[in-house]
């Protein structure tokens, strides 16, 4: 049962739906401006074929799954004069699973509801609405929140924004950035998490199989950003150091625990003319070697942690579908690694313009642990990305992806030996309306 604190925080996805949803419909009633609406929607299919993925239960790459999500997202935008807009999105996803799998489920969901006020230089926005923090690698999700954007004549600008992740976890962020041109930014940023979902308790009930324990505390990242041409280069990146304080408990003791993380990700591409563009990147997520070994007083966590992250570095590895983790992804914080062990990730990547309607990317990445558990355990392995997408125009398209992951040492499963190779075929269309 929640407490009243948590009835009342949980009650904000309500509040969305009771107050920011009518608002669409009486502020136009109740302005003599003029109103503009514009109805829209996209169409988004995906079949998946995945093979040597973890299983749990058997603990050892054997899990295979075919299975086609089908997503149907109707939006209404709307403008009120020259100040006041609004954004209603809903998704409604069908989920089909081939033998053998679990029944079909059908899961609707409001991705947005918002409405934002704007003058020169200032924006404001309440409601759901979508948040990235630190590039995706803090949080990429949509969730309830309020911002303020304010920018001055110079492309200098300040962003403040309050939300609730997860279920029911504050997070705040600040960031001070300026545009030296198209596509470029710089800026620095400070975010701050308060855990109330049991998020760092739930990550290490799955990675060290530990049950029953509970987490509160905050964690906080301080980074910076940045997107510049450099000549023919384009540098894109970011950095960010991590702190907390969190309370680990069971039923016996509690357990203060300090995290002390980092995390950068870089990338430069260079356009070789209009059909065929190279680039580099690496990745690097702090990791910790022996959790289970450490004294349980004062622990010391070095590794990487965030709510609600997307990691593009790679389709298998960085996907929570990979390590078949029981929980879901949205109840807990995950490792920047995807392991406790941390990640350091160099890789390639090329797009080529096959054809005007047909275009191909490539990724060629090699992951290691950023703590190595063991001598013996110092590679992940190595993963290769092809997609291939024809697109009729920017609001039509289809697309074929082909993903494989060799394992390195890192990886064990019962019974010892090798685990085979884990790949996935999936194929797909999006329409825009």
């Amino acid at each position: 049962m929640l407490s009243p604190i948590q009835e009342r925080i949980c009650s904000i996805d309500k509040i969305i739906a009771t107050i920011i949803i009518p608002l669409f419909f009486w502020i136009p009633a109740a302005t003599t401006q003029a109103l503009e609406y514009r109805l829209g929607g996209e169409i988004y299919n995906r079949f998946y074929m995945d093979d040597h993925f973890w299983d749990g239960e058997d603990l050892q790459f054997a899990r295979s799954e075919r299975y086609n999500v089908l997503t149907a997202a109707p939006s209404l935008s709307l403008t009120v004069g020259k100040f006041l807009s609004g954004y209603l999105q809903a998704d409604v996803e069908w989920f089909h699973f081939f033998d053998p799998g679990p029944e079909d489920a059908l899961e609707p969901e409001l991705t947005g509801a918002y409405v934002t006020l704007s003058t020169a230089g200032v924006a404001a926005s309440i409601g759901k609405m979508p948040l990235q923090f630190g590039k995706g690698l803090i949080t990429a999700s949509d969730e309830p929140a309020v911002s303020l954007h304010l920018e001055d004549a110079h492309h200098r600008y300040l962003t403040i924004t309050g939300a609730q992740v997860m279920d029911t976890s504050p997070m705040a962020a600040v960031t001070l950035g300026y545009r030296p041109g198209f596509l470029e930014r710089i800026e620095c940023f400070g975010v701050f998490f308060q855990d109330e979902d049991n998020g760092f308790a739930d990550m290490l009930n799955q990675s060290i199989w530990v049950d029953d324990l509970r987490s509160e505390g905050h964690l906080y990242w301080l980074g910076v950003g940045l997107d510049l041409f450099i000549g023919d280069l384009y540098a894109s990146g970011v950095a960010m150091l991590e702190k907390g304080d969190l309370d680990l408990s069971n039923a016996l003791r509690t357990v203060p625990v300090s995290v002390s993380g980092y995390l950068v990700d870089v990338s430069l591409d260079y356009n070789i003319n209009d059909r065929i563009s190279v680039g580099a990147f690496c990745f690097l997520a702090s990791g910790d070697a022996n959790l289970r070994e450490k004294e349980l007083s004062n622990l010391t966590l070095n590794t990487f942690l965030s709510p609600l992250p997307f990691n593009p570095r790679g389709a298998i590895f960085f996907d929570p579908e990979f390590s078949d983790l029981d929980l879901d992804q949205e109840d807990m914080l995950w490792p920047g690694g995807v392991t406790i062990s941390g990640a350091v990730v160099p890789g390639v990547r090329l797009s080529l313009q096959v054809l005007e309607p047909l275009s191909l990317d490539w990724m060629l990445a090699t992951y290691y642990p950023e703590q190595k558990p063991a001598d013996d355990r110092d590679w992940y392995g190595w993963e290769t990305d092809v997609l291939l997408t024809y697109r009729w125009s920017d609001s039509k398209k289809v697309f074929l992806e082909a993903d494989l992951f060799r394992h390195g040492n890192y990886f064990r499963q019962a019974g010892g030996g090798s685990p085979e190779a884990a790949s996935r075929i999936m194929a797909g269309f999006h329409l825009i309306f």
